[in-house]
């Protein structure tokens, strides 16, 4: 056979409706079943496409289709049987609509279940075995209209459609998963072990269709099941997960430390005052499940760490130190501690005010004698306390430290000169791009043009650097954050990448150097520009998986980003308009064949 499917379904459709009054039913149809592979085109989106003579409700769409699927195709196929098997050539296109959509269906059989279609999708594209104006779920029942055995289910699950076996449950291998998945997160501080949870023996309440799942393609199912959820966020290289916004545990220990403390903190010291607060909640169980969470616990720190930087809780200083990110930072407005958190920072006051590490019977002194704190509360303020920490041999060896090692409150000083450079430079820049924008309206040769646009583009770069870098020495700005995986890199693999491309912007958007430009790593540039992700009107990032082929590296990008928090959405009106442009332009375009639109 050598036309391609498109053609096929074109011819067809063209065969099958030719009147002039029937131009909406051929270009309802013909994008219907030659959507593209990783994207189901909605009823309103049908009804809206380009070449309508005028809009088509959600219904009308809905009855053109089930009128070709339940009445005018298998009335033509009944018309082919009753030839006998003779070929026809005026039915050629029928005949070659079930030769390949019968391919497609065995094709599927030789996949393990149950499987996200996606992942079947881009596998038989990309080995040429499917049209890349073919979507499964349309191919399957055109290849039941032709009698075509499936024995297999099509479920849809958060807008994905999934390819199970009759006998799988879709709540329990896709609700049920993501329940327990979440809960298990929760419980270890929004972060969990990947390992733990696609080996769940150590829990009886996890589902049984984990288990059920085949080994081989058990991680990647449960993770297409967690990432239909943005605020999914994959940690240390897939080794564990969090979800993003399902869980305060962690914020809930950083809001009374940095609300106590103005330095930043050692990263070690931070994450370990975090677990130590927590593994109080399991100590009190002695059953498996909660040694589970304990182990995860224990193990987790780096994962914790990388956590809190890309949901903004933490930001990096200097490395090796932490200090509080924009959105602990909003947090913190208005933030007043409870009891528990109230006893420990007025200990933590003693323990400044003693010039040095507190001993432990001085410390069981302050707490009970000065202090007067409830005795109920002592696990909190003694073991498993947040805002200082007990280290030594045991017992009277112990000592009891500031989290910072700062005894004696010193006022910090200003860094007012640094402040001015930064300021004077910053309003230079501003100026120098003015005058450029000026100069280009009045130059017409194209190469002055590209030097005068080169020229800005390197001053809004080190406008953005100047804004989010940190200084590795007081001379040099050498690290800065890429905006978008919020990770830290050499100022050099930095770019300032517009929002609303260059070229679509005004004369007034382009001189918007405030606002127009976000930093990014080159990496994330590149999934930006391509409109793979982008970032919501709530400041996360999201993912556009329906592009391109989602190779398993590319989906594993896409969900170690997914979630993300994203300082550059700051509530500006003008922030939110280049965004808005960026996803609906750039990530979630939405364009036609031309050959669609053929009446």
């Amino acid at each position: 056979m050598s036309k391609s499917y498109q053609l096929i379904i074109y011819d067809l459709v063209h065969r099958l409706y030719q009147r002039p009054d029937q131009d909406t039913r051929r270009i309802i149809l013909k994008a219907y079943l030659t959507q593209a592979p990783n994207r189901k085109l909605t009823l309103d989106e049908l009804g809206k496409i380009p070449g309508l003579k005028k809009k088509v409700t959600r219904e009308r769409s809905r009855q053109l289709i089930t009128e070709f699927r339940d009445r005018d195709l298998p009335a033509e196929i009944e018309r082919l049987k009753s030839m006998g098997g003779e070929s026809s050539e005026v039915r050629q296109d029928l005949i070659d609509l079930e030769e390949t959509v019968k391919k497609i269906v065995s094709e599927i059989k030789k996949f393990e279940l149950p499987v996200f279609a996606k992942h079947i999708q881009d596998s038989l594209f990309s080995t040429g075995v499917l049209d890349q104006h073919l979507y499964i779920p349309v191919a399957i029942d055109l290849a039941k209209a032709f009698g075509a055995v499936i024995d297999f289910k099509v479920e849809v699950y958060e807008g994905q459609s999934i390819i199970m076996q009759p006998v799988h449950d879709r709540d329990e291998y896709t609700k049920a998963i993501y329940s327990f998945a979440a809960k298990s997160a929760t419980h270890c501080c929004g972060v969990f072990s990947f390992d733990k949870l696609l080996n769940p023996d150590w829990d009886s309440s996890a589902p049984q269709s984990i288990v059920n799942i085949p080994i081989s393609i058990r991680k990647q199912y449960v993770l297409d099941v967690l990432s239909t959820d943005v605020s999914l966020l994959l940690l240390q290289n897939t080794e564990y997960y969090a979800f993003g916004n399902h869980d305060e545990r962690i914020s809930s220990k950083l809001k009374p430390i940095f609300f106590s403390y103005q330095n930043s903190i050692h990263r070690t010291i931070l994450i370990q005052s975090i677990q130590r607060s927590l593994r109080f909640v399991f100590l009190k169980s002695d059953d498996l499940r909660s040694k589970t969470f304990l182990r995860v616990l224990d193990e987790a720190g780096d994962a914790i760490d990388e956590y809190c930087r890309r949901t903004l809780l933490l930001t990096i200083v200097n490395n090796e130190f932490r200090a509080p990110g924009a959105s602990l930072q909003k947090k913190l407005m208005g933030y007043t501690p409870g009891d528990i958190y109230s006893d420990q920072i007025s200990i933590l006051e003693k323990i400044r005010q003693n010039g040095g590490p507190v001993d432990s019977e001085t410390f069981g002194e302050i707490c009970k004698e000065s202090l007067k704190i409830d005795p109920s509360r002592n696990g909190h303020i003694f073991s498993y306390s947040v805002v200082y920490y007990k280290e030594g041999s045991g017992r009277k060896q112990d000592y009891y430290k500031t989290l910072d090692g700062v005894y004696t409150i010193i006022e910090t000083k200003s860094s007012t000169v640094y402040e001015n450079v930064y300021k004077n430079r910053i309003n230079q820049i501003k100026q120098k791009i003015h005058q450029i924008l000026v100069d280009l309206e009045g130059f017409d040769i194209l190469s002055e043009q590209k030097n005068k646009s080169r020229a800005e583009q390197v001053l809004i770069r080190e406008l953005l650097i100047l804004q989010y870098s940190q200084a590795v020495s007081s001379n040099d700005l050498l690290i800065a954050r890429c905006q978008l995986c919020n990770k830290h890199f050499p100022v050099q693999l930095l770019i300032a990448a517009h929002v609303k491309p260059r070229a679509k912007c005004s004369l007034e958007e382009k001189g918007d150097v405030e606002n127009i430009a976000m930093l990014q790593c080159k990496s994330c540039d590149a999934l930006f520009e391509q409109g793979l992700i982008s970032v919501n009107q709530e400041g996360v990032v999201i993912a556009n998986r329906d592009k391109y082929i989602l190779t398993d590296d590319l989906a594993i990008m896409l969900s170690q980003l997914e979630g993300n928090a994203c300082d550059y959405q700051n509530g500006s009106e003008r922030r939110s308009a280049y965004l808005k442009y960026h996803r609906d332009h750039i990530l979630t375009n939405f364009e036609v064949s031309d050959d669609i639109l053929i009446s």
